[in-house]
């Protein structure tokens, strides 16, 4: 039984780089007892040498980053917005140009929506898309055709499954949730390693640190975050309370332009956090925030056509970590917060976000002394381990084996 795993994102495997997909692809690999199993990723010269220690997995690496392939990924994207059927992408017809596609029993395609139509022509072997996003919908373009050229698609989360299945089509839809390594988080870091973080950011042992860890674009909500978080400040007079933005500001976009000019004294921003160090940062933090907004312009019809969440990795650190969480009923995040003894869940839409934000931190903020919750949110996070993940993953193929 030949496997074969190709990731669709920009980031290499091993996941040296970082990447919520990479991460859980990594994940997988590195505990699965299945053998048999090549993994497709792009080139990266760091990433090839360290793919050498793990001897049960084989890796086929991809070149794409020249010109050519810059140029030729372009074209792609121009042509698919004006083409009547899906052409695919760049990325995917030079996996089939490099790999013996034909030899493989079962191919997973993660989160590599388009693939399927292309892979399904070059082999007879069962297919699987692991969808990590809201790609499958009646809203998109395609839908349909992508839905058909998979036996299964496997979705993080109730949410996305669902709006799989309004699709038209056969194909098997199944959930598997995320994992995180909750040893990573677990364990509890000690006041010298917590000082030290607080120290280097320049928050105070007594400050109360309010948090959110995401990219730096609209639809995650940190405008409205800043908003709720100044309305908290002066409404209640809180002098002791700081926000910290985890994610990455160097990019030149006129939504950053936006958030750094929106920010305050007491906002501090500590750009990209390779994903290692997360655990030592997390350990200054008493709530974090994932406030993804429904924005005004995306809705018709009293009907969303925006972005949601599928599943919110950071949110289940969060609470692996002992940290109660606030966040907005977007896509599967209600799947992530059943306890509501961890948190609050709260309204996604704009008109409503600001004033839901600022109430939740404050009633946060006024359990602070509360000891019992740190148990509380590490129990709600062990839902989401890493070996119930693998568990999964892997039993969701040996299902596909055994019919084959």
């Amino acid at each position: 039984m030949e496997i074969l795993i190709i990731n669709s994102g920009p980031l290499p495997i091993p996941c040296i780089r970082g990447g919520g997909v990479e991460t859980l692809i990594q994940m997988f690999i590195n505990q699965t007892d299945i053998r048999n199993i090549t993994v497709v990723s792009v080139y990266d010269c760091q990433a090839k040498e360290v793919s050498k220690k793990n001897k049960n997995i084989t890796f086929k690496y991809i070149n794409f980053g020249s010109g050519k392939d810059k140029i030729i990924k372009g074209v792609f994207y121009l042509l698919n917005r004006i083409s009547p059927i899906p052409l695919g992408n760049a990325y995917i017809h030079k996996v089939i140009k490099e790999i013996d596609i034909a030899k493989y029993d079962l191919i997973i395609s993660e989160n590599g929506i388009g693939f399927g139509r292309y892979l399904k022509n070059k082999t007879k072997a069962k297919l699987v898309l692991h969808l990590h996003n809201d790609w499958i919908n009646k809203e998109i373009k395609f839908a349909k055709k992508y839905k058909k050229a998979y036996d299964e698609i496997w979705t993080i989360s109730n949410f996305i499954k669902r709006r799989v299945d309004e699709v038209q089509g056969e194909t098997k839809t199944k959930v598997l949730y995320n994992g995180v390594d909750l040893s990573l988080f677990c364990n509890v870091v000690n006041q010298d390693t917590r000082d030290e973080c607080r120290k280097k950011y320049k928050i105070d042992s007594n400050d109360y640190v309010i948090s959110t860890c995401s990219r730096i674009v609209e639809e995650k909500g940190i405008l409205q975050l800043q908003e709720a978080f100044k309305i908290v400040k002066s409404k209640y007079v809180l002098n002791n309370i700081k926000l910290l933005i985890i994610g990455d500001v160097s990019k030149n976009t006129d939504y950053i332009k936006q958030v750094l000019h929106n920010a305050d004294s007491d906002m501090i921003f500590t750009d990209y956090i390779p994903h290692f160090e997360l655990p030592n940062v997390l350990s200054m933090i008493d709530v974090m925030v994932t406030p993804t907004v429904h924005l005004n312009k995306y809705y018709r019809n009293k009907r969303y056509y925006g972005v949601q969440e599928g599943l919110n990795l950071t949110i289940i650190e969060a609470l692996a970590s002992g940290i109660p969480v606030i966040a907005s009923d977007s896509g599967g995040m209600p799947e992530l917060l059943t306890d509501k003894e961890v948190g609050f869940l709260i309204p996604a839409e704009e008109n409503q976000i600001v004033e839901k934000l600022s109430n939740a931190i404050y009633n946060i903020y006024m359990k602070r002394f509360d000891k019992s919750l740190h148990d509380k949110c590490t129990l709600a996070a062990k839902k989401f381990s890493k070996e119930k993940y693998v568990h999964v993953y892997q039993k969701y193929i040996e299902e596909i084996i055994v019919n084959i």
